[in-house]
């Protein structure tokens, strides 16, 4: 299963680099809809980004095992909420979409 998430230099640092999610709060928000992660979320006006323009600036996309998708908590129809005590699972693959 693909599911995308946008985050900062330094989490997209931390995740390539351990090949896991890196959580720097206690949860983190997922989508399979690219196409609403590139317009919403990477708009400049998400989650008071534009504030912190760095915040959404690198677009990643994660490979899982469908299993996996039970860990995560719907929020709307577009939003995965994932929090950081259930992600202790494996990852197929992470890959920089650029």
């Amino acid at each position: 299963m693909i599911i995308y998430r946008s985050m900062s230099k330094q989490e997209r640092d931390l995740t390539l680099e351990d090949n896991h999610f890196s959580f720097i709060k206690k949860y983190k928000w997922f989508s399979f809809n690219l196409d609403w992660i590139k317009s919403r979320v990477q708009d400049g006006k998400f989650n008071n980004s534009k504030f912190k323009p760095e915040r959404y600036t690198h677009l990643l996309k994660f490979d899982i095992e469908d299993e996996y998708i039970k860990q995560f908590s719907k929020k709307g129809k577009k939003e995965l909420e994932l929090h950081k005590w259930k992600s202790n699972f494996p990852i197929k693959s992470i890959e920089e979409i650029i």
